[in-house]
């Protein structure tokens, strides 16, 4: 979902969790592939 353009936000209505949790599974995505930007993810979903 973020990486389609969904803000945190939207991302946490559509799963029923909070935005906090969202963001610490960004960042642990983030982490973990090695990208520091929503951008970045997006290129990489793309692939």
């Amino acid at each position: 979902m973020a990486s389609q353009g969904l803000s945190n936000k939207e991302v946490a209505n559509q799963l029923q969790v909070s935005v906090r949790t969202v963001e610490g599974h960004l960042y642990q995505i983030f982490t973990k592939m090695g990208i520091s930007s929503r951008s970045e993810l997006e290129g990489t979903a793309q692939s």
